[in-house]
């Protein structure tokens, strides 16, 4: 069973990935931002992937992604934000699988995350 790092400052969209994502077979663990994301990287290193978004308090989801890929650089990322800079759009992010925008279907993300995980 993979493990995949949902990591969102909204408590029901945490809930929503983990009800969902279970039920289709994955293990799943759960942050509410970037430094809360760090620590479960730390304490799980068998975190197959970690879907995040970037607007979240205290640490966001861009200083979130570069601490973690100090920690595990082979970890696949995926960004679900409604809060895209027009930068990222146009040249990605680095360190970044894909990029897919809020609101989204969890079949969409599903799809990207079996794909991703697939690729290993």
């Amino acid at each position: 069973m993979k493990k995949i790092l949902f990591v969102d400052d909204e408590i029901r969209l945490r809930q929503m990935y983990e009800k969902f994502f279970s039920s289709k077979g994955f293990e799943v663990v759960t942050a509410e931002d970037g430094c809360a994301a760090v620590n479960m990287v730390r304490n799980h290193e068998d975190i197959a992937l970690i879907v995040m978004d970037l607007a979240m308090p205290n640490v966001n989801g861009e200083l979130g992604i570069e601490v973690v890929r100090d920690i595990a650089p082979d970890v696949p990322i995926v960004i679900v934000s409604g809060h895209v800079p027009a930068q990222y759009q146009d040249e990605g992010i680095p360190g970044v699988c894909r990029i897919m925008h809020k609101p989204i279907s969890m079949d969409a993300l599903e799809k990207a995350i079996r794909s991703l995980i697939e690729q290993d």
